[in-house]
C-alpha cells in the first residue's frame, strides 16, 4: 500500500522522503500551522482496503479524534480524498456498511467525500457503498487499453447506481500504465472514450502524460492531442487542463468538479492523513503513518499519532510542488507571491525561475505575457510533461529564507 496522494498520484509529482530522522513533534508542528496567516483550510486524505472492517473503522474515528484535538476551532476542512484500494484474493469480503463507516470516520459529516476507485473495482466496491454513503465525486480510473465490451456494462451498472444520488458526480481519469505505449487502435480508443462520455460527468486525461513525464516523447503529445481532438468531436468542452465536461456543465452556476478545487486550494491547505500509510503535511514537515495495520494500532493504543517517520522539504520542493499543482488546475500563477509565501525571495531564485519560465513559454509549455504570470491554456496541455521537467531543474537553485508572519 503506497503513501502517495491521490493528487499527486495523477500529477506525477515525486514523493522525496530521503532525509528521515525519527519523529518530529506532531502537536508542535500543528500549533506551528495554527499560527500561521497561511494556511487555514485543511484537506483530509486516507487509502482504505476495500475489504476494511468496523475495526478499521472504529481506528480511524480513534485517529481523527486524537489529532482533530489540536487543530485550530476554525480551521476548515475543505473536503475528504478516499482511494478505495482493490481486496487482494485472499482477503475478507467486502462488507458495504464497514466500508462506509470507514468513509464516514475520516471527517464530519459535512465535509463533501471524494472516493477514487479503478473501473476493475467499481461494480463490487463503489456500488455497495453507493448503497450506505453518498460522495459529493466518484473518480473511477480507468487505463486507456481497456476493452470497451468489458468496460460498457460496468459503467452502464454503475451510471444506474448513481440515479439514486443526484448530488454525486462520476468523474473518469484516463491513464496509461504502460508507460505511452499504444496497444489499442484508434477505433477501440474511441470507443472507450464514447462510453466514458455517454456514462461521466467529467473526464481527465491529463494523467495520460503525468505517469513519465520525462520522456516527453513527441509520439505521446500527438496521441494525447487526438484524443482531445475526438473528445472536442464527441460533445465535450474543456475546462482546465485535461479536464473535459459535456457542454451542459460548464453553465457558470456549476461549479467545477471537487477534484479540480482542490488541486486548487492544495497548494495553499494543510493536509491530515488517517489511516495506515497515510500522509500528513503541516508547512514544511511531513509525516508518514505506519504502514503496518498492527503497528499503526499499536502506536494509537500507546497515545500516539500512528507515525512512522517523519521529514522536511526544502522551500524550493514546496515551490515547485506548488506551482505543478495550480497550474494543472487551471489556475493564473502569481509566480513572485508564490516564491514569497515559499520563502523563495532572493534575487538569484527568482531570475533562474524567470528564466525557466522563458523556456516554458517558447516551448509552448505555458502561456503568460511575463515570467510573473503564467498558466497552462488549451494549447499548452500537450507539453506539460515540459512543466514538469524544467521546474525540477530549480531544485540546484538556492532561496533565501524569509519568517512567516503569525495570525
Amino acid at each position: 500500500m503506497g503513501n502517495i496522494s491521490l493528487v499527486d498520484e495523477l500529477l506525477g509529482l515525486e514523493q522525496r522522503a530521503a532525509d528521515c530522522q525519527g519523529i518530529a513533534d506532531f502537536a508542535a508542528s500543528i500549533a506551528a500551522s495554527n499560527g500561521m496567516l497561511i494556511p487555514m483550510e485543511l484537506l483530509v486524505q486516507a487509502r482504505l482496503p476495500a475489504s476494511a472492517d468496523l475495526a478499521h473503522a472504529q481506528w480511524l474515528q480513534r485517529e481523527y479524534r486524537h489529532k482533530s484535538r489540536l487543530l485550530d476551532t476554525d480551521r476548515h476542512i475543505v473536503a475528504c480524498v478516499c482511494d478505495i484500494l482493490p481486496s487482494r484474493g485472499d482477503a475478507l469480503p467486502i462488507a458495504p456498511r464497514a466500508l462506509a463507516a470507514c468513509v464516514e470516520a475520516l471527517a464530519p459529516a459535512q465535509v463533501p467525500r471524494v472516493l477514487a476507485f479503478g473501473l476493475d473495482d467499481a461494480h463490487h466496491t463503489v456500488i455497495a457503498l453507493l448503497g450506505e454513503s453518498d460522495p459529493a465525486e466518484l473518480v473511477m480510473l480507468v487505463e486507456l487499453d481497456t476493452a470497451p465490451r468489458d468496460a460498457v456494462p460496468q459503467l452502464r451498472q454503475l451510471r444506474l447506481q448513481l440515479h439514486g444520488h443526484p448530488g454525486t458526480r462520476l468523474v473518469a481519469v484516463l491513464r496509461d500504465e504502460r508507460e505511452g505505449i499504444a496497444t489499442a487502435s484508434a477505433a477501440t480508443t474511441r470507443a472507450l472514450l464514447q462510453a466514458l462520455v455517454d456514462t461521466v460527468d467529467l473526464l481527465f486525461v491529463l494523467p495520460l502524460l503525468t505517469h513519465d513525464y520525462p520522456s516527453a516523447a513527441p509520439a505521446g503529445r500527438a496521441r494525447y492531442r487526438e484524443i482531445a481532438n475526438t473528445l472536442a468531436e464527441l460533445g465535450l468542452a474543456r475546462l482546465a487542463p485535461g479536464l473535459y465536461a459535456c457542454r451542459r456543465l460548464t453553465v457558470p452556476q456549476r461549479p467545477l468538479p471537487w477534484l479540480n478545487r482542490i488541486m486548487t486550494r492544495l497548494p495553499q491547505a494543510d493536509v491530515l492523513g488517517l489511516g495506515p500509510a497515510a500522509r500528513s503535511r503541516f508547512n514544511e514537515v511531513r509525516f508518514d503513518n505506519h504502514v503496518d495495520p498492527t503497528m499503526y494500532s499499536r502506536d494509537l493504543v500507546r497515545g500516539g499519532y500512528g507515525i512512522a517517520r517523519t521529514y522536511t522539504s526544502t522551500p524550493v520542493e514546496q515551490f515547485i510542488e506548488a506551482l505543478v499543482i495550480k497550474l494543472a488546475s487551471g489556475s493564473v500563477v502569481d509566480v513572485a507571491a508564490l516564491a514569497v509565501r515559499c520563502q523563495c525571495t532572493s534575487p538569484l531564485f527568482l531570475e533562474a525561475c524567470g528564466r525557466t519560465f522563458d523556456v516554458l513559454r517558447a516551448t509552448g509549455a505555458v502561456s503568460g505575457a511575463d515570467a510573473n504570470r503564467v498558466a497552462v491554456r488549451a494549447a499548452n496541455d500537450a507539453w506539460f510533461p515540459e512543466v514538469h521537467a524544467q521546474l525540477a531543474t530549480l531544485r540546484d537553485a538556492t532561496p533565501s529564507v524569509t519568517p512567516l508572519a503569525r495570525r
